[in-house]
Order: C-alpha cells, then sequence, then structure tokens
C-alpha cells in the first residue's frame, strides 16, 4: 500500500499559487459534471474571468485553496 501526503495551502498568500489558479480555472470550469452541485458560471457579459478571480483573493469570505502532493 502507497501512502500519498499532501497538504492544503491558502492560495492569497502565494502569488504562484494565484497565478497557478487562474491559469487552469477555465479549464476546471469545463471539466465539472453539470450534475454535481452549483458552480460558477461565466456569461457572455458581465464579469470577466480576471475580475471573478480577483475578487475571490481580495474577498475576506472566501477560501482559496491549493492542495499539493507529497513536497510539491
Amino acid at each position: 500500500m502507497i501512502v500519498e501526503t499532501v497538504s492544503v495551502r491558502d492560495a492569497r498568500a502565494m502569488p504562484a499559487d494565484r497565478l497557478w489558479i487562474q491559469g487552469v480555472y477555465r479549464e476546471y470550469l469545463d471539466d465539472l459534471n453539470p450534475g454535481t452541485g452549483l458552480f460558477p458560471k461565466l456569461r457572455e457579459v458581465g464579469h470577466r474571468e480576471p475580475d471573478l478571480i480577483a475578487h475571490w483573493f481580495g474577498d475576506p469570505n472566501t477560501f482559496p485553496l491549493v492542495i499539493l502532493r507529497g513536497s510539491e
């Protein structure tokens, strides 16, 4: 049996984590199954993706987290 170690890190504290989230967010939305729950959807008109992500990082009531495998 192989045991994997994981950790969770607050993405607001690490600029590299913020950039990573910005880079994969569109792919993440595309991979979600519509029947799995409520998820943000980008509209053609209104908030742009960078605005939405900037709001998350600036809102004290959100918790953007990155899950890390091993010592990554």
